[in-house]
């Protein structure tokens, strides 16, 4: 079974773009995420774990925050959302 970027790239080359995007987001993912364990090791030698885990969720924050201020996507109504996800256990 072949994937859905596979199974188009020989009948519609329009959409040959969008799996290479696809394909190189995939990768950095991969990067990003197995070398934080290399990270940590490192990391931990030179600061206590509390301080270095504060460090590590303040960098993601930040990073979170220039996503959401480059891309400003539309948020829902709070009100209607207010009342639906305590229901949800959000």
């Amino acid at each position: 079974m072949r994937g859905p970027c596979l199974a188009r790239q020989g009948h519609d080359r329009s959409r040959a773009p969008h799996c290479l995007l696809d394909t190189a987001l995939a990768g950095t993912f991969v990067l990003v995420w197995g070398s934080g364990y290399l990270a940590t090791k490192i990391g931990l030698q030179y600061a206590a774990p509390f301080t270095f885990l504060t460090l590590r969720y303040a960098f993601g924050v930040l990073c979170l925050v220039a996503i959401v201020a480059a891309v400003r996507p539309a948020f829902r109504d709070r009100a209607a959302s207010s009342f639906t996800f305590p229901w949800l256990g959000c």
